[in-house]
């Protein structure tokens, strides 16, 4: 099984965006399973709103701890696409704890669920090992060995 690493940077940089974006889609979904039918200019707005709170965490997250486990399961020979999957739903659940603790008494709360934050983790995860998939390898060289 390919062991190199399937998430370079830029990738990461990309897989970040699912967790935003996936909050804003659960939470339209939400709204219209509660009878509420936004308009397009209201869920415009409430994504600006989801990305301008959690690309910040999503960014940080990815590049605190994503990047450093990905490393470090590549270094022991257990990089696989179930290992990213359950790492992202690691993380997510650990962020959901994380803004937990840090709103207890803040005015203005962000819901995100345990069960909810690590879904969007491994969602993160699952795009990260997809968008990774064929980019392990070394391009070829032109003229090598010529």
């Amino acid at each position: 099984m390919n062991n190199a690493l399937p998430c370079d940077r830029s990738i990461e940089a990309h897989t970040a965006l699912v967790a935003p974006v996936g909050y804003w889609l659960g939470s339209l979904a939400l709204g219209w399973a509660d009878g509420r039918r936004p308009g397009w200019l209201q869920a415009g707005r409430e994504l600006v709103v989801v990305a301008a709170f959690g690309l910040p965490i999503a960014y940080g997250a990815t590049v605190l701890c994503g990047l450093p486990i990905l490393y470090a399961l590549q270094r022991l020979g257990r990089l696989r696409g179930w290992t990213v999957i359950l790492t992202g739903a690691f993380g997510g659940a650990l962020v959901s704890i994380w803004l937990a603790c840090e709103q207890r008494a803040a005015f203005i709360q962000v819901r995100l669920s345990l069960p909810g934050a690590a879904v969007l983790g491994a969602l993160a995860g699952g795009a990260c090992w997809w968008l990774g998939q064929g980019r392990s390898k070394p391009p070829a060289t032109a003229g090598v060995g010529r």
